[in-house]
């Protein structure tokens, strides 16, 4: 199974409920502390066509650039204690991967600490009908 057909299946996994799937990445701004969220709907044209954009913006902290790497890779979570005694629901688990790819086919992080900015594009699209080894 390629990169591209798995991604989709982990979007159909939860497309059913497009607002758990929400929920899930407006969770994701809670466990980075934030006090604001943005959720907006635009819609970008390109080649004769509408696409559209559903993007989240917060304060959070943000993540580093090892974050950002673990929270787009596939693995076992390490679940992360706050200082608030919180416990994240899945940190850098599967759910961003499943919400993102049941909402669209493309998902670009963009994020920044104190100290660094790092982005992460995960894609449905990028090799769509290509034969990736």
């Amino acid at each position: 199974m390629n990169g591209s057909h798995f991604l989709k299946t982990l979007g159909h996994t939860h497309s059913d409920w497009v607002f758990g799937t929400i929920a899930e990445l407006v969770d994701n701004s809670r466990d980075a502390k934030a006090t604001k969220l943005s959720v907006s709907l635009e819609y970008l044209k390109s080649v004769g066509e509408e696409i559209p954009m559903l993007s989240f913006v917060d304060d959070g902290c943000g993540m580093n650039h090892e974050e950002v790497l673990k929270m787009i890779s596939f693995g076992p979570p390490k679940r992360k204690e706050y200082d608030t005694g919180h416990i994240g629901i899945g940190r850098f688990g599967i759910s961003f991967k499943i919400g993102a790819m049941a909402l669209g086919r493309d998902a670009l992080v963009l994020t920044q600490t104190t100290k660094s900015r790092s982005l992460a594009f995960l894609s449905q699209t990028l090799n769509e009908g290509k034969i990736v080894c």
